[in-house]
């Protein structure tokens, strides 16, 4: 399918029908051999990936605070795989290093400083320099949290290595999808970084659908309705912003709330038009 990659966050349990109706998404390879197995499959099905090498869990200190050692130990597994004919072809669209830097309460209460994160992209480029680098945390987090700054905008952040941010909307978090839309661009823009996009469908609804996710998820989230994902998702992808859109997720583990909610209409009614989108590029610096 033409115009913007569109898909979701892959777990092991769905990958074949996955691949087999969206055209992107997220994965983690758990070896090099997995690695080639489904790079593979994913170029017969013209499906792009955003992929990750390190579990979270494997990347934390005793007392749960990133370990970029860790990192670098997970990373190194992978040195002899060569991800360039798939950056070619379009396979891979990049690197997910690292999810959620700036949550405080993933990683023990201490946030990922962003000279950490530009090393880490620094690393990926020693193995693979053409492959785009990717945090998801939004650009104005980035900034936030930008040991550089002592005011909000004043300087932008100048990353060396870092490639691409991540846009997902959250109707419970962040207001108006337009508002935030721009705010996210604008940033991103002063920070000369890439967007991916997408929207947390799972938790990230308004209360219009009356439907609650599954734990971990808390009590007060809800899960997007058909008409909320329609529109946040059609605003986004009409913008033309991203080089893909990837939800955040249909299913975790084996509960898959395609079955229980409007989410697949609405996936699959995003995905037609994100096929008439031209996506902009995710490149490497």
């Amino acid at each position: 399918m033409e115009g913007t990659p569109f898909g979701t966050f892959i777990s092991l349990s769905n990958v074949d029908e996955t691949f087999a109706r969206f055209g992107a998404g997220r994965f983690l390879f758990g070896s090099p051999e997995e690695a080639i197995e489904y790079l593979d499959l994913a170029r017969a099905t013209k499906t792009s990936l955003v992929f990750s090498l390190v579990q979270g869990r494997n990347m934390r200190n005793e007392d749960g605070t990133f370990s970029i050692d860790d990192w670098r130990a997970g990373v190194d597994q992978f040195a002899r795989v060569d991800f360039w004919p798939y950056v070619a072809d379009g396979t891979i669209i990049g690197h997910y290093m690292i999810d959620e830097p700036k949550s405080a309460g993933s990683w023990g209460g201490v946030v990922v400083p962003n000279s950490v994160l530009d090393q880490m992209a620094a690393y990926s480029k020693r193995y693979w320099p053409s492959v785009p680098t990717i945090v998801r945390s939004s650009p104005e987090r980035l900034i936030d949290h930008a040991v550089e700054l002592n005011d909000r905008g004043v300087d932008p952040v100048r990353w060396q290595y870092l490639d691409v941010a991540w846009l997902q909307y959250n109707a419970a978090l962040h207001g108006s999808v337009e508002d935030y839309t721009d705010a996210q661009v604008a940033s991103a823009n002063v920070q000369n970084l890439s967007l991916i996009v997408g929207l947390q469908a799972l938790a990230g609804g308004d209360g219009t659908s009356q439907l609650r996710p599954e734990p971990p998820f808390e009590p007060h989230h809800w899960i997007m309705s058909y008409d909320e994902m329609m529109r946040y998702g059609t605003h986004i992808l009409e913008r033309g912003i991203g080089c893909a859109f990837i939800t955040f997720r249909w299913d975790r583990g084996e509960e898959s709330y395609f079955t229980k909610t409007d989410l697949d209409r609405a996936h699959t009614d995003l995905q037609k038009v994100s096929a008439t989108v031209d996506p902009s590029t995710c490149a490497v610096r």
